[in-house]
Parts: C-alpha cells; sequence; structure tokens
C-alpha cells in the first residue's frame, strides 16, 4: 500500500499524471454566476468584519451561528456597478467568468471594499435592515 501511494505522489509530482481542472473535469457543472464568483472572494473582508465585531450581531447581540456582514455605507450592487461603468460595462452578464478582465473587475470590485464598510448581523436583524435582502 504504502508503496503504490509512493508511486502515484511521485508520478503526480512529477507531471506525470496530471489531474483536470474546470471545463475538462467529469464533474463539470458549469460556470457559476458573476456575482457568486465575486461574493466568495470576499472572505477576507467578511471575516475581518466579524473579527473587528468580535462575531456578535451589532443590532441584537447574538454571539457566533450564523452571522452575515451587511454593507453599510455603499451596497453591494452600487460597488459593482460603478466598476462596470468604468468599464462600459451595464451587466456583470456581459463579462465571460473566465476572461481577464472578469478579474480585472472582480479585482477591483474586492479592493474598494473596506473593513469599516461592513456591520456584523444576523440573518433576522439583516432582513429587517436590508429591503432588498433575498431570504
Amino acid at each position: 500500500r504504502d508503496r503504490v501511494r509512493k508511486t502515484l505522489r511521485m508520478r503526480i509530482n512529477n507531471g506525470t499524471i496530471v489531474y483536470k481542472t474546470g471545463v475538462s473535469h467529469h464533474l463539470w457543472k458549469g460556470n457559476r454566476k458573476a456575482s457568486f464568483i465575486i461574493r466568495t472572494r470576499l472572505g477576507p473582508w467578511k471575516k475581518s468584519v466579524m473579527e473587528r465585531d468580535n462575531f456578535t450581531c451589532q443590532i441584537c447581540g447574538i454571539y457566533g451561528g450564523k452571522l452575515e456582514v451587511h454593507h453599510v455605507n455603499i451596497p453591494f450592487r452600487d460597488i459593482v456597478q460603478d466598476v462596470l461603468s468604468k468599464y462600459k460595462l451595464t451587466s456583470l452578464s456581459d463579462v465571460d467568468v473566465n476572461s481577464s478582465l472578469f478579474e480585472d473587475i472582480t479585482l477591483e470590485v474586492v479592493s474598494r471594499h473596506q473593513i469599516s464598510d461592513g456591520i456584523t448581523l444576523c440573518i433576522r436583524c439583516h432582513v429587517d435592515i436590508d429591503p432588498l435582502r433575498k431570504v
């Protein structure tokens, strides 16, 4: 067993065995929505905001559980629209998520997020405070 593992690891490391990724992978299910991809890249920002707020809802005071980060000053959709207008685009659906343009847009959207622009809320308080938040 160990000999097989060692041989397999060696072949992966030297490039003899190459795992397929992306479109060529057998479990590929298609592209994710562009807004979903951008939101997933906001993870470090969300974590920083929650750490600053001690993982506590800033309205009701609940500690832990299912918390979310709410954009206080500028809504996420406005940040995205502002970046898109810079590139003379009207919608994220106009951009291929596998393109370098999409990467540029994503980097700019992520870089515009400051820790002071977010607040930690529980789901209930987030729904109460943001009428456009989908439940």
